[in-house]
């Protein structure tokens, strides 16, 4: 489930919330994003409801915590929002439904009645499970779309309004404080006193909540604490001077500018820093802008008459033919079935150049069409698509945590206690400092030094110290996508920039993967349909290429029949036809690479497919693969960056030499023949230096299935998008550009661009409060920062952090 959160100031705010949701019983993986105001939580049905967890996490924190109420798809079961209306509500019963389709909820509404459906999607489809309630004249309900940043604009408002508020209400009092004006301290003090409460009792709410509910709920000292403690106090002893005053016992000259300043700057502070957060997750708009409610649905009847109709994405269908408009955006992922165009994929890929598309291509979601309609038909469902990818993953960056970020936490966590003691130290020594030294009276000591002590609590900032993490990464990965670069994980950012050798695989990486056949030999034509019905079923570039070749040369034979094809990854495929055993793939695998036939194509560096049955070879074929057009200008980069460079592949040595050489890489580091173990193996051998046995990044580029293995072994792996969903889920990186080039130029810019921010915005945290501190307790003998202002200071502290942090946008132009 999903809850929303107003309140939260800064990722130090999470770390409470994260606390309080796992006090409650079975609740666990808790996951709050402080960015776009939101929490992720599991928890065990029965042992805990979503009302409860939410209530109880608003006791515990004092934000405002609320469940999102969205329509969820989790593994085969989905659900539905169907309305019925008040005539036919009566009639309607769940029994009637059909099998596979069940009613999860039913709420009466003003004209009818809201039904909750759950259905398998494997057995059942959308637009099936509203034809099961036509009889009751049902109609779709969309789903409520809730951004992950409606949340934090809702949040982003409301401190808005409060600042300005804060703001005008402050105004009169700083005029009565400090102006020039007739002496009527009486009336002055009962107008301040008025003003000054409304802002601690309703501006400052929620500094107070927080704050003391942190205290005794959960036992940890926080700023809000601090700050509530230095507002009060200041306040309160205001109050009493006044109202001793009022009857004739002057004690001390009240200061109600003092909390109602620094509760105006705290405020502001706040809302700017908000302000930056929000703005860090402003890719996230932009994806979802991309994603269309709205579709329209092309229908053929048997006469072969073609209608259209508008429906919306959630009912669209794998299979069903969509048309897509001039200059409209791509709704899902797809392939062209008819009429010919370009399609502008630069949101996507970060490309500038229109994409030539004609029946056959594939259409991605999110990017725009041309000027020519296009029919397409669905590969993905809309919200399994691209788009919906790249902003999950984007989320789920943003919830994950760099190491040296687990230390930031840990030093704010002791910011607050450290403060206290040093405001009460500072109370204590500025108290026999007026008394000793100066020689003041006790209230004029203990006023002084009490205006010291509220400096301190308030001028120091753990917001600045948890935001230099978390503020660089979430805008680094938007930053690295606009350049068709998908940071998966936050440890990728950190980790690419110290690697010192990456290996990559061969198919797919470093050439096209388009293979095509130029030398065959056949035993003799009565193998070619043995051979279609191996190699038909795979999707592997070599078995599709020896199929298109086969299919294109013997039009007029069909496949044998066969059942069970085993494929084995980086050896080939493997069936029974007629009680023979047929295996087709790598030569070595077969045992046959000096058949006579075999070593004249690896004399040509050719990559060979080979076909045995029972062990004899009855056919082979000599494949070739384009290098990438950039692939020349990648290994130049990573050589320039002192980065060794490797080949691993399961094509024969030969090919992989012919390869290396071609692109200036090192004969002993291309490996040819290698299986997905022996991939994984070599990443572990790189992982430690040869000279010293000491520790080293790798970075893994592959593709495929049988790359699986390494990418998730080594420290940063690389995977291309359009390749297998295997090795997109154990890569770190995914590439959405088909630029290799510009991709790790990306790469190696934004992890070493990130890293030095990083470390500056630890650097300017550390000075900050350290000076601030300082500052504040009257350490320095010329200047010290008064109680009044000391509410600067999150102001004062978050924004060089955020600018720092923004700075990376320019990575976009030029190099770290």
């Amino acid at each position: 489930m999903s809850l929303a959160i107003e309140g939260m100031d800064c990722p130090s705010c999470a770390s409470k919330v994260t606390r309080a949701l796992s006090s409650v019983r079975s609740v666990h993986n808790v996951k709050v994003n402080v960015f776009v105001g939101q929490a992720s939580l599991a928890y065990v049905e029965g042992h805990a409801f979503p009302a409860d967890i939410a209530k109880r996490a608003t006791e515990l924190t004092g934000f405002s915590c609320s469940v999102i109420d969205t329509v969820q798809t989790q593994g085969e079961r989905s659900s539905m929002r169907i309305h019925i209306p008040t005539a036919f509500e009566s009639s309607f019963s769940k029994d009637a439904l059909p099998t596979g389709i069940t009613v999860l909820s039913m709420k009466g509404v003003h004209d009818g009645m809201l039904l909750e459906a759950e259905y398998n999607s494997l057995v059942v489809r959308p637009r099936e499970v509203l034809d099961s309630f036509q009889r009751w004249r049902g109609e779709f309900v969309p789903t409520p779309k809730i951004r992950a940043g409606d949340v934090a604009n809702k949040e982003l408002r409301n401190m808005f309004r409060r600042t300005g508020l804060s703001s005008l209400l402050c105004l009169p009092i700083l005029i009565l404080s400090w102006a020039p004006l007739p002496d009527h301290p009486k009336a002055y003090g009962a107008v301040m006193l008025a003003l000054g409460a409304i802002i601690q009792t309703y501006i400052a709410a929620p500094v107070y909540s927080a704050g003391f509910r942190s205290l005794f709920f959960q036992h940890t000292l926080d700023m809000d604490v601090l700050i509530g403690l230095s507002s009060g106090i200041a306040f309160a002893f205001s109050s009493v001077s006044y109202f001793l005053l009022v009857a004739g016992h002057e004690f001390s000259e009240p200061f109600f500018e003092t909390s109602a300043i620094l509760i105006t700057l705290i405020m502001l502070g706040r809302f700017i820093s908000a302000y930056a957060r929000r703005r860090a997750t402003s890719a996230l708009d932009e994806l979802y802008s991309l994603q269309i409610d709205t579709v329209t649905l092309v229908s053929t009847d048997g006469a072969g008459t073609r209608t259209t109709r508008s429906i919306s994405s959630e009912l669209v269908h794998k299979g069903d033919i969509l048309r897509v408009d001039q200059a409209a955006v791509v709704p899902t992922d797809g392939t062209v079935v008819e009429s010919n165009g370009y399609v502008d994929e630069s949101c996507i890929t970060g490309e500038s150049m229109p994409v030539d598309k004609s029946p056959g291509s594939a259409l991605t979601a999110g990017t725009k069409n041309g000027d020519t309609e296009l029919f397409v038909r669905v590969d993905r469902l809309p919200s399994d698509n691209t788009v919906a990818e790249i902003s999950q993953l984007m989320l789920e960056v943003q919830n994950q945590r760099l190491r040296v970020q687990d230390l930031a936490d840990k030093a704010a966590s002791w910011l607050a206690p450290t403060i206290l003691a040093v405001g009460i130290t500072t109370f204590l020594v500025w108290v026999a400092v007026g008394l000793r030294v100066r020689n003041d009276s006790a209230s004029t000591a203990c006023v002084a030094a009490l205006r010291y002590a509220i400096s301190v609590m308030v001028v120091s900032c753990p917001c600045a110290l948890v935001l230099c993490v978390p503020m660089v990464v979430v805008i680094s990965t938007a930053v690295a996508s606009k350049s068709g670069v998908l940071f998966k994980s936050a440890e990728a950012i950190q980790s690419a920039r110290t690697s010192k050798a990456i290996i990559f695989d061969k198919t797919k990486t470093l050439t096209l993967g388009v293979l095509s056949v130029a030398e065959g030999w056949l035993q003799d034509d009565s193998v070619v349909s043995v051979l279609l019905a191996l190699v038909s079923g795979s999707h592997h570039p070599v078995s599709q290429a020896v199929h298109g070749h086969l299919f294109t040369k013997y039009p007029e034979i069909t496949p044998a029949k066969v059942a069970d094809i085993s494929s084995l990854p980086g050896q080939g495929l493997e069936c029974m036809i007629n009680g023979a055993a047929v295996r087709g793939g790598n030569p070595r695998w077969l045992g046959l690479e000096t058949n006579p036939h075999i070593s004249e194509m690896l004399n040509k560096a050719f990559t060979i497919f080979a076909v045995s049955i029972d062990g004899t070879l009855v056919a082979a074929f000599g494949l070739i693969d384009t290098p990438r057009v950039d692939a020349q200008a990648t290994i130049d980069f990573l050589t320039a960056r002192k980065v060794e460079v490797y080949i691993v592949s399961g094509d024969a040595q030969p090919v992989v030499d012919a390869l290396a050489k071609d692109l200036g890489i090192p004969a002993k580091q291309a490996f040819g023949g290698c299986l997905p173990q022996d991939k994984l193996a070599r990443v572990k051998e790189l992982q430690r230096a040869p000279d010293t046995g000491k520790k080293r990044n790798v970075i893994f580029v592959g593709d495929g299935t049988n790359d699986a293995l390494a990418l998730a072994q080594a420290d940063v792996g690389v995977s291309f998008s359009t390749g297998t969903s295997v090795a997109a889920s154990a890569a770190g990186i995914l590439l959405l550009t088909p630029s290799l080039a510009t991709a790790f130029k990306t790469i190696f810019s934004i992890s070493t661009g990130a890293t030095r921010r990083i470390w500056i915005n630890f650097g300017w945290a550390f000075v900050y409060n350290l000076l601030a501190v300082l500052g504040a307790a009257g350490a320095f003998v010329h200047w010290s920062i008064p109680p009044e202002y000391a509410g600067l200071g999150e102001m004062v502290s978050v924004v060089p952090v955020v600018l720092v942090a923004w700075s990376i946008w320019l990575l976009k132009r030029t190099p770290a």
